[in-house]
Parts: structure tokens; sequence; C-alpha cells
């Protein structure tokens, strides 16, 4: 029998990577060399491993974050701040009527080429006489306010685009231009009608060619879908699962994978069964099953998500409600947040001062348009100070 040697050989492209070698096994009689790349495969799929630890800890710390800090920070945050959160929605909910009421008075106006006084006048009274108005003069009421509606959103296009366009003019020979060129137009179809009709049976035929690929190529993926999803129903299956040791206990990691890998099914995701299957092989420790550029493009992916948990890691820590329940005082917190929501109380009350003072304003033109018909000065009166009628 001939004699056989193993050496233990370094590659030059893991030169410098200790862990990274290979066995060659060779005979001394036959041409034959045998690579042993346990050692590449199993530092690769280390590195993997790690990114997994890693992923699953910030998973776990994310959760906690959502479950535990989160909940406990929006209890305390209702609790605390209740009744000026109430008057701040109270404010902007005033805002938003006032800014809508005002919005229809704008639309109003522009649609019938109308002052500002008389459009306000007409949305008022609307305004006060809905409530005591039969059905159909209500819903008479409503689609005006529709139409106002959609002109405040279309208006300014509609005024940008009028501004492009041209008048025709009939001495500047425009239109004997334009039924040239619909009897040009005409001219071409009548001769190239036939040829037209040749290229649409080439390109139908193209197209059926095309969609017939396309078909055998997502049938292919179909099954390949079915295939891989089979294999892992055998390894995650709580009725037959087997851990690395060759114990059935199910670890805390199955129940995530196996719902992922359901859901994964239902959508048809292929890569996402893909990335459910090496992830599964290793945590099973089977990492012979995966080839060394799998185990890699593992490792890259999982990179990513890595990257992503990251992220997210270090937006989370922006929010007050991070380390909540390990907080020792609350006191500076309270005080940054109560001045946070008294300053926007703050806006909300100075523009609806602002639409106030104006729709106080577009009232007063009436009386003062009436007063000047009556032979009275038609200097301005002085606004009362209580003015706060919307």
């Amino acid at each position: 029998m001939a004699a056989r040697r193993s050496h233990r050989i370094k590659n030059r492209k893991f030169a410098n990577r200790p862990s990274a070698v290979f066995n060659a096994v060779y005979s001394s009689s036959r041409s034959v060399l045998v690579i042993d790349d346990a050692e590449i495969r199993k530092s690769a799929f280390n590195k993997a491993q790690k990114k997994i630890i890693a992923i699953e800890k910030l998973e776990a710390k994310i959760k906690d974050f959502q479950d535990v800090e989160l909940s406990l920070y929006q209890n305390w945050y209702q609790l605390t701040f209740e009744k000026l959160n109430q008057y701040h929605e109270r404010c902007r909910t005033k805002l938003r009527e006032l800014s809508t009421f005002h919005n229809q008075i704008v639309a109003e106006h522009l649609m019938n080429n109308i002052s500002m006084g008389e459009a306000f006048q007409r949305v008022l009274e609307e305004k006060e006489k809905y409530g005591s108005l039969g059905v159909e003069e209500r819903q008479n009421i409503d689609q005006a306010r529709k139409q106002r509606a959609r002109f405040e959103e279309q208006h300014f296009d509609d005024f940008d685009d009028s501004d492009d366009l041209e008048d025709w003019d009939a001495d500047d020979g425009e239109g004997l231009k334009d039924m040239l060129d619909d009897l040009f137009d005409q001219l071409n179809e009548s001769l190239f009608s036939e040829a037209e009709g040749e290229t649409k049976k080439l390109h139908d035929k193209k197209r059926f060619a095309e969609l017939e690929s396309q078909a055998i190529a997502e049938n292919a993926i179909l099954e390949s879908t079915k295939l891989l999803y089979r294999k892992l129903v055998r390894k995650l299956h709580p009725d037959t699962f087997v851990n690395a040791e060759g114990r059935k206990d199910p670890p805390p990691w199955l129940e995530n994978v196996w719902q992922q890998t359901q859901a994964a099914y239902v959508a048809m995701d292929l890569v996402a069964l893909e990335k459910l299957w090496a992830l599964t092989l290793l945590r099973l420790n089977q990492w012979n099953d995966l080839s060394i550029s799998d185990v890699h493009s593992i490792e890259q992916t999982f990179s990513v998500e890595l990257k992503n948990l990251k992220s997210q890691e270090r937006q989370l820590k922006k929010s007050p409600a991070w380390g909540f329940s390990k907080a020792s005082g609350l006191g500076e917190l309270e005080r940054k947040i109560s001045l946070e929501i008294r300053h926007e109380i703050r806006l909300f009350e100075e523009e609806s001062e602002r639409i106030e003072s104006y729709h106080q304003m577009l009232a007063m033109e009436k009386h003062r348009r009436r007063h000047k018909r009556d032979g009275g000065s038609s200097r301005r009166r002085r606004l009362p100070n209580n003015h706060s009628r919307f």
C-alpha cells in the first residue's frame, strides 16, 4: 500500500489569517491531491456565528425597549401631562377648524371673483344656518364645500398651467399647418397600416416567447421555493426538531425562525427562505452542508443587517424613553417636555388669534359699507377687545 503523507499548507490568500489553512493529503504512487478545507470553512462559519450572536443581542435589546421602556414612558407621559395635552389638543383643533373655514373663504373669493368680505359673509351664513336647514339644503352646502376644497388643491396648478398657454391666431398660419399635419397623419396611417400589422405580429410572437420564458422561470422558482420549504420543515418542525447536541429540547430561537419560515412560504419569498435555511444550518452547527461561498455570502448579509440594527439603536437612544426604567430623577425630563408642549400651544394660539383678527376685519367691512351708504363716515371703527367669535 502506498505511503500517505499529510502536510499542513498555508494558502497565500489567507496568509494573514492563522486559522485559514487547509490540509493537503497526497499519495506517492498516485497523482491524487485531496484538499481538506475544514479549517477555512470553520473560520468562515465562526465569523458568521459571531454576527448572529451580535444581531440577537441587539434584537433583544430593541424588543426590551419596545416592550418595557417605551410602555413605562408612555404611561408616565399620559399621567403627567394629561391636562396639558388636553388643552394642547383643544388649541390644535381650534386652529384646524379656523384654517378650514378660512380656506373655504379664500376658495369662494377666487372661484366667484368676489371680495374677501363677500366671501366671508357667504361662508359664515352657511355655517350659521347649517344646523337649521333641511336634508337637501345641507347636501347642497356639503357639495359646495367639497368643490371649494378641490379648488383649493388644484387652482394654483391650473393658474400656472394657463400661464404657459398661447392664444391661436388665424393670421399666423398655425391653423393651416395643423390641418396639413392632420392630413399627413391620415395618409401615413393609410400607407403603413399593412406594414404595422406585420410588425405587430412579429412583436406578438416575441412577446409570447418572453412570456413563455418568464413562466418557465417562475415555475422553477416556485418549485425551488416548495423544495426549500420542505427541507426547512424537516429541520424546524417542533415535533421532529433535534438540536446540535442531539436533544429534542426546542431552543429560544426556534419559534421565531419557524414563524418567519411560515410567513416567507406564504409570500413565496425564495430569498427569505434561503436566508432562513442558512441561518438554521448555522444554528445547528451543520456548517458542512454549506459551501464556503455560501457562508461568506450569509456573513455579508448579516453584516448589513447588523449595521441597520445599530443605526436603529442609535435612533432609539435619542428617545426620552430609552433607559427610562433606570432613570434616577424625572424632574428635568418633565420640565423639558412641558416647555415643548407649551411652545406648541403658544404657536397654535398666536396663529388662531391672527386668523380671528382677520375674520373680524372682514366682518366689519359689511358694516362699513352700509354705514357709508347711509351717509356716515367711512373711517374704520376700532375693533372690540373681545373678538373671538369662532
